[in-house]
């Protein structure tokens, strides 16, 4: 009886296993604009992206979501079992910064005040006045 229990204990283990398609765990980058993906699994691989991506479920900020689909509308998240499903929002931690463009007046400028300020320490040191 005994060996029977555990032979139907562990054929419904191994097909639970075999019936659940595994979800991949690269994520899907959004579009070229740079916005943030809209699936996301939290992986080994995955991590150091999950950390500066936060998401929006029903209009409330969630910090401790495993895995979203913002396409399919649902999350996943720590001691849950199954999915929380809902209008999912993606977004950043922490915008990007962008770097404003060099003028190149500007840029001209601040490489003659360098140079003349080169050329005042140099002066300075051989013991002549500028």
């Amino acid at each position: 009886m005994r060996f029977g229990l555990f032979t139907a204990l562990a054929a419904a283990q191994i097909a639970a296993v075999v019936i659940e398609p595994p979800t991949p765990p690269v994520p899907t980058i959004g579009p070229e604009d740079g916005a943030p993906p809209r699936r996301l699994r939290l992986t080994r691989e995955t991590r150091a992206l999950a950390r500066k991506v936060g998401i929006l479920f029903d209009g409330q900020q969630r910090s401790d979501v495993l895995a979203y689909d913002a396409d399919d509308g649902w999350i996943e998240i720590q001691n849950h079992e199954g999915r929380l499903f809902g209008p999912v929002e993606p977004y950043w931690r922490h915008p990007p910064t962008v770097e404003p463009p060099r003028v190149p007046e500007l840029q001209a400028s601040t490489e003659a005040r360098a140079e003349a300020k080169r050329a005042r320490k140099a002066a300075k040191r051989l013991g002549r006045a500028a």
